[in-house]
């Protein structure tokens, strides 16, 4: 007995609780000040790239728009007057003017042109649902919804601070998820935190993984446990450990 567990190897494995976060993600937030009209998605429903997300309600911009191509014709006119009078002075205070009122209806414009908020890529909705704010009055920058693109996750594996010596980049395992019975994913190690996390009294290392592979089934927050290949160990120091 002595010689075979002074000399008998097995593979050791180590075991952590992981989580499935998207690669990264990308917030929609409210171009300018303005009324929601109309919210067509919620937290979990699948986009497409340019897919109309948010509609904000347009009746006070067009109304400016209005007043400003109004005020541009105006302008126009009493320039064409002042050039046909030879008025060099009012010639240049109406040119000048009418260069301002041009610069506030192409702001206007771009305005317009983004009251319909679209999706900037193929992607997941994880969180915000504005269809509970309709009509309400929406700031410029408030955030509308939280976009991660589909079939780009990384993992994020919690270690013990006790195991974290015997992990290093590059390290194969499986990942298996508790809401996907029977679903194994090939992960590989892909960089180890220099900080700690504090949980139920313990100590853990972040340490995040990318997948090999793809799965239709993955939605981001999903839990599971993470086996990591550390390699061949004497087995004894495996059951010890």
């Amino acid at each position: 007995l002595a010689l075979f567990f002074a000399f008998k190897e097995g593979d050791y494995r180590l075991t952590a609780e992981a989580q499935l976060e998207p690669d990264f993600q990308r917030v929609l937030t409210v171009p300018n000040n303005g009324y929601l009209a109309e919210a067509r998605v919620r937290p979990g429903d699948e986009v497409k790239q340019g897919d109309l997300l948010v509609l904000l309600d347009d009746r006070e911009l067009s109304l400016e728009r209005t007043r400003w191509l109004t005020e541009r014709d105006k302008l126009q006119k009493k320039l064409q007057e002042a050039v046909a009078g030879y008025e060099r002075a009012s010639v240049n205070i109406l040119a000048s003017q009418l260069e301002q009122t041009e610069a506030q209806l192409e702001l206007v414009q771009n305005q317009l042109d983004r009251i319909e908020i679209k999706a900037p890529f193929d992607g997941l909705i994880v969180s915000g649902d504005p269809a509970q704010r309709l009509g309400a009055v929406l700031q410029k920058g408030d955030a509308l919804y939280q976009i991660a693109p589909r079939n780009a996750y990384r993992v994020l594996v919690r270690i013990p601070e006790a195991r974290i010596a015997d992990l290093a980049v590059g390290m194969k395992g499986r990942l298996q998820l508790n809401s996907v019975p029977g679903l194994e994913l090939q992960i590989e190690l892909s960089r180890i935190h220099p900080f700690t996390e504090h949980r139920d009294g313990a100590s853990y290392f972040p340490v995040e993984a990318v997948l090999q592979g793809d799965s239709k089934l993955l939605r981001p927050g999903m839990q599971g446990i993470a086996g990591l290949d550390v390699g061949r160990r004497n087995l004894l120091a495996i059951w010890t450990r």
